[in-house]
């Protein structure tokens, strides 16, 4: 489900480049034993993040008075996360402007559940069905919210370390400040397609969010790949890209994507 062109405003501050910052609750998924294809079926030892991590980032988003959407994944099903509702809270007396943004592969997932997940401040519904008969039976899930399932393979991202389906193309890309990726080991890192997290920046267990954002290395690698220059390897493989270009004002005046710090 893509959040691009939805009015989503950008931060300020570290944030200015932001919209949008996935926590991943655990490396832990229910589908993960039959879905070769997926990296949650390469986790070796359950991880998960801690709650004063998550806190943590929520007063730094507060701090900065961010607008952006807050999500609870990466490569894990948020819904078998007995903590899911107490984090949607916390966002939300945290950050009352944030929008919440659940993607599930909607094993759990009833009526009831949907409408208590809406009622306790969800914007946005993503699910993920990986049969004909899992679409048809979430589809009868009725919300006050937008709500989009979607039949879905997995891609080729499994090989994107080894060449193997190297695209070669220069596609502008605004990872990693876009969307900010926090593990469930709490590294900060590239993109959410960087799943063996060979390229991190630092880790929220040592480090507030905002120290490890300001590093001059995160704004260099943005200012490249927001050009097409996808010096890494994952990046060159990668056959897509993450967000839209910042915009300066209303107005629409362009920004300089070369930055070399953020302020």
């Amino acid at each position: 489900m893509r959040l691009d062109n939805l009015n989503i405003p950008w931060g300020r501050g570290i944030f200015r480049r932001t919209k949008r910052i996935s926590l991943e609750l655990s490396n832990l998924c229910n589908h993960a034993e039959i879905h070769h294809r997926c990296p949650a079926h390469f986790q070796e030892e359950p991880a998960i993040l801690p709650e004063a991590i998550v806190d943590a980032v929520l007063a730094g988003c507060r701090a900065y008075e961010f607008q952006g959407i807050i999500s609870f994944h990466l490569y894990n099903e948020p819904g078998i996360d007995p903590r899911l509702v107490l984090f949607m809270r916390k966002v939300k007396q945290a950050l009352p402007a944030a929008r919440l943004f659940l993607l599930t592969n909607g094993w759990y997932l009833d009526q009831t559940l949907a409408r208590e997940f809406e009622a306790h401040g969800l914007d946005f519904l993503g699910i993920s069905a990986y049969s004909e008969e899992e679409r048809a039976r979430l589809s009868r899930i009725s919300l006050g919210i937008p709500v989009r399932i979607l039949l879905e393979p997995h891609d080729d991202r499994v090989h994107w370390y080894t060449g193997q389906t190297a695209s070669g193309h220069s596609l502008a890309c605004y990872c990693p400040l876009y969307e900010i990726c926090i593990t469930c080991r709490g590294e900060v890192g590239l993109c959410p397609f960087d799943w063996q997290r060979r390229h991190v920046f630092g880790n929220l267990h040592k480090d507030p969010l905002a120290a490890v954002l300001e590093q001059p290395a995160v704004w260099r690698l943005y200012g490249e790949l927001s050009k097409g220059n996808r010096e890494l390897e994952i990046c060159r493989a990668c056959p897509t890209f993450r967000g839209e270009p910042w915009i300066a004002d209303a107005g629409g005046a362009p920004q300089d994507l070369d930055p070399e710090k953020p302020s």
